[in-house]
Parts: C-alpha cells; sequence; structure tokens
C-alpha cells in the first residue's frame, strides 16, 4: 500500500509535468502564432551583417511568402553591410523577382550601410525611416600572402571593377541632377559617406521617407 508520502511525491511529479506541458505547449503555440503573424505581415526584419547565413534565411523566408500568394513582400535592413559577394547575391534575388512582377518593397530602420545601401536600390519601392541613416563608401581591398607586383595589381583591379558596378548600381535610380558616378566616386573616395533620410531621399537614393 502506498504511503502519503509517496502518493505526495507522485502528485507533485504530476503537477510539475503538468506544468512543463504548459509551458512547452504555450511556447509552441506562441511560436505559431509568431509564424502565422509573419506570415500575414509578411515583413522580413535583416538586423546583421550581410552573410551567407543571413541571406540564405532571408531568400528561404522571402521566396516561401511569395509562394504563398502575391501580396507584397517587405524586407526592413538595419544592416551594417558585409560581404560584396553574398549583397550582390541577394541584390539579384529580389531584382530578379521585382522585374518578373514580385513586389518586394525594401525598408530601412536604424542604418543601411555600404552593400547593405546596394541591396536597398533592388526593391520594387526603397524607402528609409525618418531616423535611419545611409552610408557609401569604397570597395575594401584584401591584399594577403606574397603576393607579386603582378599579383596586387590584378587584385586592385577586380576591386575597382566592383566599385564601378556598385557606383552603377547606386546611381541607375538615383536623381542625376543631384549625382552622378563620378560625384558619387568623388565623395565616397578614402571616407564613409553618411546621409539622413531626407538626404538619401535628396539624392533619389529612396523613394520616400517611411512611416
Amino acid at each position: 500500500m502506498v504511503d502519503e508520502h509517496t502518493r505526495n511525491a507522485r502528485l507533485d511529479l504530476i503537477r510539475a509535468q503538468t506544468d512543463h506541458l504548459r509551458v512547452e505547449t504555450a511556447s509552441k503555440q506562441r511560436e505559431l502564432d509568431h509564424k502565422n503573424a509573419s506570415d500575414n505581415l509578411r515583413i522580413y526584419h535583416f538586423p546583421s551583417y550581410i552573410v551567407p547565413e543571413s541571406i540564405d534565411t532571408c531568400i528561404e523566408i522571402v521566396q516561401h511568402w511569395l509562394a504563398m500568394n502575391d501580396a507584397p513582400v517587405t524586407i526592413a535592413l538595419n544592416s551594417p553591410g558585409g560581404s560584396v559577394f553574398e549583397g550582390w547575391a541577394l541584390y539579384d534575388f529580389i531584382a530578379d523577382r521585382v522585374e518578373a512582377g514580385a513586389a518586394i518593397d525594401v525598408t530601412t530602420y536604424g542604418k543601411v550601410a555600404s552593400m547593405a545601401g546596394v541591396v536597398l536600390q533592388a526593391g520594387r519601392v526603397r524607402s528609409m525611416h525618418r531616423h535611419s541613416y545611409f552610408m557609401a563608401h569604397e570597395v575594401s581591398a584584401f591584399l594577403e600572402g606574397m603576393l607579386s607586383v603582378q599579383s596586387m595589381k590584378n587584385q586592385l583591379k577586380f576591386s575597382e571593377d566592383l566599385q564601378n558596378d556598385i557606383e552603377t548600381v547606386l546611381v541607375s535610380r538615383a536623381n542625376p541632377e543631384k549625382i552622378t558616378k563620378e560625384s558619387l566616386h568623388d565623395k565616397t573616395l578614402n571616407r564613409d559617406w553618411w546621409l539622413t533620410a531626407v538626404e538619401a531621399l535628396d539624392y533619389g537614393f529612396i523613394d520616400h521617407i517611411a512611416q
């Protein structure tokens, strides 16, 4: 026969297991609610560096939303930039689908710097929130190891080609009366060129200031 102490211990265990199950169920429900809310809002927050892992997640989720229906999708950037090549991958993903008719808009909170500013240009509609900042600068050239003079020249030429591509995209939708490739190059030569949202709008790097 089970004594009272053992019975109470078993009851306490059952209560603990029930409480754990209740918490676990509530947690899973919150995750499901969050996913459903994200699916309904279709706003992907990108608050990180542009690296393979961050763009892979972004692309996977945006593709999921596009497969669901034709409703607009917004990518909200708050990024200091990152890899040039991963930035181009995300830019091309967005731009290709926008050209095919997908409604992918890009907005910014906080900062949109370096390659993140290039990604911004791919959006169907480009916007910045009022206290966010835009930054453009030169591509960094990485010269590693014992390189011959010709190897250094080749790497520098490659960096110049990347810089040319970036400048071409940045001015492609900008206000030609305010900024050209040549003036952009001068403004970003050996420095970080920061703009407020109002200034970015004036130069034509965005279409409007988001509310």
